[in-house]
């Protein structure tokens, strides 16, 4: 959970600054909304990435998904529209995919009167990452 929540947490602000840094790249405003829509989808296709993720073990699962996240999060420094889309789609992709595998493997390690606690401390630890991540993404970005 702990892995979890800080890959979400990295790839929830990449996002959050992305929107900004896109508004600023997109040269025609008209395609602002479908560039915001493009990099809302990677969430939409996790599920493709999620099989073939999943045959990992799970340290190797956050360590990749978090390498690439990161890797999206220094991208996403540019100017480049194609780039910031790419970063953005793909950090996205990577936290939902990392989400859908550590939500199957808890399901099937805990029976259902658990699963609501569990929820709730995942929640909370992310809630605990994005205090000291958001002013460092603020800066990192700005």
């Amino acid at each position: 959970m702990v892995l979890n929540s800080l890959v979400g947490a990295c790839a929830t602000l990449t996002g959050f600054y992305l929107q900004e840094k896109v508004e600023a790249a997109v040269t025609v405003p008209a395609l602002l909304g479908p560039a915001l829509f493009v990099l809302g989808l990677g969430g939409g296709l996790a599920g493709l990435l999620t099989g073939r993720l999943d045959r990992l073990s799970y340290p190797k699962a956050a360590a990749l998904t978090g390498a690439g996240v990161l890797l999206c999060a220094l991208a996403a420094r540019g100017t480049c529209l194609p780039v910031l889309m790419a970063s953005g789609l793909l950090a996205g992709l990577l936290d939902d995919s990392l989400q859908l595998v550590s939500d199957r493997r808890l399901n099937d390690r805990f029976p259902s009167a658990q699963r609501a606690t569990l929820i709730s401390v995942s929640s909370m630890i992310f809630s605990v990452f994005m205090i000291p991540l958001s002013p460092l993404f603020g800066w990192w970005f700005s």
